[in-house]
């Protein structure tokens, strides 16, 4: 597939998670996603069946842990939640929907180390469920990060405003016709699947490196 312009700017959540968490930098890589249609850059590092198989087994599993507690369970393309604004479309999948009479839980497999970015995905859930999904106001959201050894909770009450705010800009500055500035640096650029497209990336050999006599 060809690099192309999108007929409308579109955003997924993992793409602006990292920036909302200062996990990463870059904006200019989150607007580009938005913008354009591309060819992926493969990762050879990536063991993308290993993945695949321990996100589906973390997500089975907690499958099972929820339909035994009485919920109704909807998974990954089953919870399709889309916002559209005048500026973008705000499009995502939480792993897992759990549902039962005035509660609902947002439920994320993740298969690495705990990240920051990870919190602000499921607090993007929540605000894409406020707006997409209509639920009786005496029902409680939740969510979970599911992790393999462990578990973290989320409530509701920690998307405050400040946060929706948040979220609410930087979904903006992805519909702007004008990208916003770059700032690459050799840790996002070696990652990006972008690097292939990008004319702002650098390489561990465009880094400058000095000597001293110091220690």
């Amino acid at each position: 597939m060809p690099t192309a312009k999108r007929d409308f700017p579109f955003v997924y959540p993992t793409w602006i998670t990292g920036l909302l968490s200062g996990d990463k930098q870059c904006r200019y890589a989150a607007w580009y996603k938005a913008q354009h249609t591309y060819d992926k850059r493969p990762d050879p590092t990536f063991n993308s069946a290993d993945y695949n198989a321990r996100h589906a087994q973390l997500v089975t599993r907690r499958k099972k842990e929820l339909e035994a507690e009485g919920y109704a369970v909807t998974l990954e393309r089953q919870n399709g939640l889309k916002v559209r604004g005048s500026t973008a479309l705000l499009s995502g999948k939480p792993d897992i929907i759990a549902a039962k009479p005035a509660k609902v839980l947002i439920s994320d497999a993740k298969t690495g180390k705990q990240r920051d970015e990870h919190y602000w995905q499921v607090l993007v859930y929540f605000y894409m469920w406020r707006w997409s999904r209509k639920t009786d106001e005496d029902t409680a959201l939740a969510g979970e990060l599911r992790y393999a050894d462990t578990v973290r909770f989320i409530p509701e009450e920690e998307l405050t405003q400040a946060r929706v705010d948040q979220i609410s800009a930087q979904v903006r500055e992805c519909g702007f016709a004008m990208p916003p500035e770059a700032t690459p640096s050799e840790g996002e650029c070696r990652f990006c699947d972008l690097n292939h497209l990008c004319q702002y990336r650098v390489g561990t050999s465009e880094q400058p490196e000095g000597t001293s006599v110091d220690f």
